[in-house]
């Protein structure tokens, strides 16, 4: 569907960036990081977060009708992320190991 190939879209938008991270070059191994933190991202939890972010942040471009879709979708992509880490996960730690 149209809005799958837009969260798609943004699940690669955050991969590249999280391999260019500012903090990736000091921070510790990450699969360990990942295992203790991923329990405490929860729908419950994003939905607090992303109800934070003003409406003008998300209204930057048309890429989601309604500015709470576009929440929905980073909800949606972070907590596919929370699920499967290693769909991006592994390219990261790479990145951070050529980085240190």
């Amino acid at each position: 569907s149209f809005e799958s190939g837009r969260k798609r879209r943004m699940e690669l938008t955050l991969s590249a960036l999280s391999a260019e991270h500012v903090l990736l070059p000091v921070a510790a191994p990450l699969p360990p990081v990942q295992a203790q933190l991923a329990p405490k991202v929860t729908a419950e939890a994003l939905g607090t977060i992303t109800a934070l972010v003003p409406d003008e942040w998300l209204e930057y471009d048309d890429a989601f009708s309604t500015v709470q879709l576009a929440r929905q979708a980073y909800v949606d992509v972070l907590l596919a992320r929370v699920a499967d880490p290693g769909c991006w996960l592994d390219a990261v730690e790479v990145a951070r190991a050529d980085q240190v």
